[in-house]
């Protein structure tokens, strides 16, 4: 006899909270210190995360501001500033990535790679050879970078700004490199919900001497780097971190690779443990093992309703989230909703967001979280047909 579904008043599968995220840390506040109360002018600990950080990526240079908007927004900026022309980015992602571009210049959409989510590399070949594009703009979502090496080669060969939005992939290496080297510009989102949090904030990296030095007078009120406090050379705005988020972060920076590891344990469980008849499927880039690491912001998975007697995926959601495995749809709309213009045909974008599951990432740092998953996976499989419609 199967199980009775936690949606229909049955016992849950996991009974337990998942695990708070981001962890409440002590060392956050001892961190701070006297820094904090010398005043916000010295910025110690911006200044020391920002080069815990450079170190991190492999990046000769990272600059710390107030979110990964602000990041992607400044890297944006100084893509124009060096080429004028359109922006180029995928039509599945966060509006983060287009919204200056959207402002300042124009903004073309291309559909992408279904196994990875990452950008279709011939979709960008296509654009390159036929408009004037200043800047194209890759999101490794959920931290898969996807062909990113080639990008990057094709970018070149165009002189073609290339930004990576690595907000999903701040562990993420393919062969010798980290995300947000490949590019002339990597950004991070060190928001609450992502793998290493500030509470709120973000990261430029860069290997530019040029660009930095761009990059630092947009984020720091036109100031350079060593400028005493009143000597502006532009007129910009403050979109430094805090101390308190530099804090935060350099805690979380110590823990993420073993957060990492746990994560990557878990989706190598999951890639294990499911089967042709389970209604969720991983994508292609996932159903292998990978030689290099792969940050997983959240799990996106593909839904098969024919695998759970016709349910339909919002019905699937609302149950595994019943059973205690935190879930969603992922986005809603693509950014072709947002673009005046934009083309409605990117067939791969659509048929993703219209199949997608995404397992939150604090199923994958749970103890169990992954064997949990599977057992309300089979368990809601097998009692579809009591769930109904509504």
């Amino acid at each position: 006899m199967s199980e009775r579904l936690a949606l229909r008043g049955g016992p849950k599968v996991r009974s337990e909270p998942l695990p708070v995220w981001p962890p409440h840390d002590p060392a956050v506040l001892e961190g701070l210190g006297q820094a904090y109360r010398d005043g916000p002018r010295e910025r110690p600990l911006k200044g020391a995360f920002e080069k815990l950080f450079a170190a991190f990526c492999g990046a000769p240079f990272a600059i710390a501001v107030s979110s990964g908007t602000a990041a992607l927004d400044l890297a944006v900026r100084a893509a124009l500033a060096r080429r004028p022309g359109a922006v180029m980015a995928s039509c599945y992602g966060h509006p983060a990535s287009i919204q200056m571009a959207a402002r300042l210049s124009a903004v073309v959409l291309v559909d992408i790679d279904p196994s990875t989510l990452s950008l279709s590399l011939d979709a960008v070949s296509r654009v390159l050879a036929g408009q004037q594009i200043s800047a194209v703009v890759t999101t490794h979502v959920a931290g898969a970078l996807g062909r990113v090496g080639d990008l990057a080669a094709l970018c070149r060969a165009h002189e073609v700004t290339l930004i990576e939005d690595a907000s999903h992939a701040h562990a993420s290496v393919a062969g010798e490199r980290k995300a947000g080297t490949f590019g002339d510009i990597g950004c991070f989102s060190l928001h609450a919900t992502k793998n290493l949090s500030a509470g709120e904030g973000g990261m430029i990296v860069t290997a530019s001497q040029v660009l930095v030095e761009q990059l630092w007078r947009m984020h720091d009120l036109g100031r350079d780097p060593a400028a005493p406090p009143y000597a502006f050379r532009a007129l910009e705005g403050n979109l430094r971190m805090s101390e308190f988020s530099a804090a935060a972060a350099m805690v979380g920076l110590s823990r993420l690779l073993a957060d990492e590891a746990q994560r990557g344990g878990a989706v190598a469980a999951l890639r294990h443990g499911l089967d042709e008849d389970d209604p969720l499927a991983l994508l292609p880039c996932d159903l292998q093992p990978v030689e290099t690491r792969r940050s997983y912001h959240f799990l996106p998975c593909i839904y098969r309703p024919e695998k759970a007697q016709g349910l339909s995926r919002r019905r699937f959601v609302l149950a595994l989230c019943a059973e205690g495995l935190a879930c969603s749809e992922g986005w809603p709309d693509l950014l072709t909703s947002l673009v005046a213009g934009s083309a409605d045909d990117m067939p791969a974008a659509t048929a993703v967001k219209e199949q997608s599951v995404w397992i939150d990432q604090r199923v994958l740092l749970s103890d169990g979280g992954a064997d949990q998953l599977l057992r309300a996976v089979r368990k809601i499989r097998d009692n579809a047909k009591s769930i109904g419609a509504r």
